[in-house]
Order: structure tokens, then sequence, then C-alpha cells
């Protein structure tokens, strides 16, 4: 029973992956946030279980503080979906996080929670590498979100992904279980066979790692494979004793397999080896990083809000970036722009604390299992390994991705963080040990108090994430009727749920546009820009939804307004094409061509902006007609 929190977390990390990640659409993260919570919840069997190993007081205090910081800055943030949606991530990170801290703490549960992981890598590395020798779209369960279907359905092709959106997503997820079969191979008292099978889980893992083409993930396995093999010479150096010939052995076979999986996979495939080569020739991120950096400056203290680098990121991003990223593509510089400086602070001051944790975990345990058991395995330093290498690949990985918002790769670092927190070693019932007794009850009645508040809000949730995706199929797919139906479901219970206003707005335009007389059309471009300014009450800075509100304004004929939402959307994303196509047809309708002209002309010189160029011939061409 005491490794039934474990399980149930690495089930919600495989269900989290299952459902791309849980990113992009709310409703796919529900049920891994479900397990997380019930996980929670059975951390009440393994608080009374005695002889439990009791963590740190800082690790506990620290992760206490950070996961309050987060919270409180979720909660005082204007009630938004990603509001809503960081809330529920750092609840069910910070309950992952206390249940390896106080909770599952012995080896043999936390070894099952790698063990699922394993079999999930096994899966994972095989269909990315389908998908890398295959080179054509492949998205699983494309059925599940029409817009994602829309989005990612024809651009997935050339680079391993598995279930999730992005290689670098699969990356992030291979390496840390890589990292851990390595660790099980060279250290755990596994039977031959399973050390066997774990080698080879990692030589897989590697492999459909590298194909991923992720060159942050390259990064972070390198870090993490670096942090391997100097923690195993020093504790094969002040541990090991006269059994360090056959630890070196152990080692040395465990790390030439992976080494030797990834130079078979790097020196076959020239995609492979161009992809890597770009590790220094990067201009994308430092422009985000650009970005995010002055956004960080506008609010450094409290930070701009959760989520609020998508909206700040358009004012403040250069021209040549040319993308509309929702993410810093660096978790620790979004963490500051989005969540002020003591955010950082403290996920730093942490970090180095569980780092001294797993090194200061290492050496000592394996000293007194050559006095006690004269052999060179030993369970509690292969999780430890695993949980050292796994988070140290993390966090340099996190510097060149936002993996940390992907529900499921932010609970598995949740999990490693927590087991380094406690890496074992004391058990309770120790004298003179108090603070770690109080420590470690903390840390229990935290991870069930969590679980119970993060189970009941996703019970409370998902009723209306549920009904928010069939609404937006439903548009889609063309049945207007039922998206405005569902939409207005939602609004009864919840009428400042901004996306529901958007996407209602979104269907009653779409509808007008097939209506065969003329005044349900106006009537139907009324509606929705009743619903548009609703919606910008909620959240005035969406550069997209003022652009709707345009085109709603330009179906109902009032091109003055029409004009002047379209401005102010430019004004919101000045590097986006499409606000200054909308503000053109405006200024046309008004017959102010010069004026269309030049904003034409003006929209050419932005990124995409192809479409603009026949608006701007075709206007040249009237107005010289008209002369």
């Amino acid at each position: 029973m005491s490794a039934l929190p474990a399980v149930f977390c690495a089930l919600a990390i495989v269900a989290a992956q299952v459902f791309y990640g849980g990113l992009l659409r709310p409703v796919f993260a529900l049920p891994a946030f479900a397990l997380v919570g019930l996980a929670g919840c059975l951390g009440v069997v393994a608080f009374f279980r005695p002889g439990r190993a009791l963590p740190g007081l800082w690790s506990v205090l620290f992760g206490l503080a950070f996961s309050c910081w987060m919270i409180w800055r979720c909660s005082v943030a204007p009630p938004t979906a990603e509001t809503a949606g960081w809330l529920r991530l750092v609840l069910a990170c910070a309950v992952t996080f206390f249940i390896f801290t106080g909770c599952s703490t012995d080896s043999r549960g936390r070894l099952t929670f790698f063990a699922i992981l394993f079999v999930a890598a096994a899966v994972q590395a095989t269909l990315g590498g389908y998908q890398y020798i295959r080179r054509v779209p492949d998205m699983p369960f494309d059925w599940l979100s029409e817009q994602l279907r829309v989005w990612y359905g024809t651009r997935l092709g050339g680079r391993a992904h598995g279930f999730f959106i992005n290689g670098n997503h699969l990356a992030w997820f291979l390496n840390v279980a890589a990292l851990a079969a390595l660790s099980v191979t060279c250290w755990a008292r596994w039977p031959a066979w399973g050390r066997i099978l774990s080698g080879y889980i990692a030589a897989v893992a590697i492999a459909g790692s590298l194909v991923t083409l992720s060159r942050g993930g390259f990064i972070g396995l390198a870090t993490g494979l670096s942090v391997f093999l100097l923690a195993s010479a020093v504790v094969l150096i002040l541990g090991a004793g006269h059994h360090r010939l056959a630890a070196a052995l152990a080692l040395t076979g465990g790390v030439g397999v992976a080494v030797t999986s990834g130079w078979m996979v790097f020196s076959g495939s020239a995609v492979v080896q161009q992809r890597l080569s770009m590790l220094t020739s990067d201009v994308f991120r430092p422009m985000v990083f650009e970005s995010v950096a002055r956004q960080f400056q506008a609010a450094p203290l409290f930070g701009g809000g959760p989520g609020a680098f998508k909206e700040a990121g358009r004012v403040y991003r250069g021209l040549a970036a040319g993308t509309d990223d929702m993410f810093a593509h660096n978790d620790w510089a979004q963490l500051a722009a989005d969540f002020g400086f003591p955010a950082l602070a403290l996920a730093i001051l942490l970090t180095v604390i569980l780092a001294s944790n797993g090194l200061s975990a290492l050496a000592g345990p394996l000293a007194q299992n050559m006095d006690t058991q004269g052999g060179v395995s030993s369970n509690r330093v292969a999780v430890a390994f695993a949980a050292l290498c796994g988070f140290a690949s993390c966090a340099a990985h996190s510097f060149f991705d936002f993996n940390m918002q992907i529900p499921a790769n932010a609970l598995l670092a949740a999990a490693c963080a927590g087991m380094l927190a406690n890496p074992g070693g004391i058990a309770s019932g120790t004298k003179g040990k108090l603070p770690r007794a109080v420590s470690g009850a903390l840390a229990a009645a935290l991870a069930i108090i969590g679980g119970v508040a993060l189970f009941a809000i996703v019970n409370r949730d998902a009723p209306g994430e549920v009904t928010l995706l069939q609404a937006e199929n439903s548009l889609l797919t063309g049945n207007f009727d039922a998206a405005i139906e569902r939409t207005a479901s939602l609004l009864e219970r919840e009428p400042a749920d901004y996306d529901a206003r958007i996407l209602r707005g979104r269907a009653l335009l779409a509808r007008s546009a097939s209506r065969d007389y003329a005044e349900l059309r106006v009537q139907d471009s009324r509606r929705a820009i009743a619903e548009f300014e609703a919606a910008q009450s909620i959240r005035p800075l969406d550069a997209f939804g003022w652009i709707a509100q345009a085109v709603a304004f330009g179906r109902a004929g009032n091109y003055a307004a029409a004009e002047q939402a379209a401005a102010q959307a430019v004004a919101l994303f000045p590097l986006y094409h499409g606000g200054y196509e909308i503000l053109g047809l405006a200024l046309e309708a008004q017959g102010r061509n010069p004026e269309a002209a030049r904003i034409y002309a003006l929209a050419l010189t932005l990124p995409e902006a192809w479409g603009m160029s026949p608006k701007l011939n075709n206007l040249i061409k009237k107005m010289k007609e008209n002369k």
C-alpha cells in the first residue's frame, strides 16, 4: 500500500503524455491532475506508516515557500483560462513534490514509479522512431481536438515526438527515463535480467531522444550524463572500498551501452548531425529572450502574471522573430517574467538545496552497503542517481525550452525534486531528529491536503472544460448552432469566461456568413460584437479578440468601428499582418483607398505577409482606373 501514491503519480504522467503532454487545451491535463489528487489522498496510508524516511527541514520549507508564492500569484491574477491552468499545474506539481518528500519515501515505491515510466519510454521511443523514419505528419488521437488537427496535422513530420506535440517535449521525458534506467543498470540491487532490460531501455530512450532533433534535449542529456559520470566517480572513490573495480566495470558497461546507442544514431543520420550542429547558431531564442527580459523589466517584483508572456511578447518581440509564441522557450526566464523575481530566487535556492541533498545521499549509503552486504548494489543509491541526474537534465533543458509548462513533464520534474528533497536514510523514530520528524509530518500533510484540494478543483472544472472543447470542435466542423448552444450553457454558469465569450462570438460570426438573408447576417454579426465586447472587458490586451471584433463590425457594416478595433489590434501586436489586413479592408470600405494602400505596403514588411501583395496590387489598379 505504501507504493500506491508513487504508482498513481507515474500513471498521472503517462496519462498526461497520451493527451499531448496535457498542453494547449486545459481539459487534456485534467485526467492526470485527478490521478495526482488521488495519489495525494492515498498519502494517508504512508502518513501513519512507521519507519518511513524523513526529509530535511530546509527542503520542505523552501518547497512550501515556492509553492505558496506561485499559488498566491495565480490567485491574485485576473481569472483567465491561463490563470486557472497555471493554478492547477502548480498545485499538481506541489502535491507530487510533497508525495515523494513525505509519503513515498522507500526505494521500492520509487523504483516502481520508474519501472512504469520505463514501459512508457519504450512505447514513446518506438513511436518516435516510426515517426522519424516515415517522415510523415503523425498526430495520435487527432480526433480529440479539431483545432490541434488544423494547427499541427501537417507540421509534425521529420521529427520524433511520440504522443507529444513537439519533439522537445518528448526529449525531456526520454532523457529522464534513460538516466533513470542507466542508474538502475549500474547501481540497483536487481536481478541480472532486470538490469539487462533496464540497460536496453536506456539505449532505446537515448536513441529516441536523439531523433527528436531537440537541441535543448541534447544539452539536457549531456548534462545528465555528465552528472552521472562525475557523481559515479566520486561515489566509487569514497564509498566502494575494495569493490571499486567491480563497480567501475558495471559503470563502464552501463555508460558504454548508452553512449554506443547514441553514437550509432548520430553517425548514421545526416539529419541528426545537421540539427545538432545548430547548437551554437540559434538566432530565434535570443530574440525571444530579449522580449521576455523587457517584460521582466516592466514588473520585476510580481511579474506580469500567469501566461502574461503570450500578450507581452507580441508587444516586445523583435521584427525578425516572425512567430507568435505562447512560451519564452526558457522556463527560468519566463518564471521571472510571469511570477516575479521572488519566484526565480526561491526556485534557484530550492535547486541548490536539492542538488546538495542528492550529492550527499550517494556516498554514505553506498559505504554503509559495503559494510553490511559486501556488494556495490543499492536500490537507494540507484534512486538517488536517477533523481539527481534526471533533475540536472531538466534544469539544463529548461534554459532552452518550456517543458515546465507541459503538465506531463512538469510532474516528472516535480517527482525527481521530491526524491531529492528526501533521499532517504533517516527513518522516523530516530532519536534526536525532531526537526526532521516535523518536516516529514508537514510534507505528508501538505501532500494529503493538496491532493484533496486538487481533486476537488478538477471535479469542479472538468465539465466546463469538456464542454468548451466540444463547442470548439463543433465550430470547426461547421455545426455552428451546437457551438452557440454549448457556449451559452458555459456562460450561464460563468459569465466571465473569456474563452467561452470569444468562442461564442466566433460561432455567431461564422453562422452570419452562412445566412441566406441579410437581416439575419447583420443580426448574428451584432450578437457577435456584443460577445467580443464582453470578452474585451475581461481581457483587453488580447490582439486576436480585437481582430475578431473588427471583422464582426465589418460584417455589420460599421466600418468606422472596424477601423478602430483593427487599429487597437495593430497596437497590441504590431508584427502580425492580420491586424493590418483588417484595417486596410475597413479603410477601403470607407473609400479611403490611399490610406489602405499605405497600410498594405507597411504590412508587406512583416513576416508571413505574402497575402498583402495581391491586395495592394488590386487596390492600386482600382485607384488608377478611378483616375
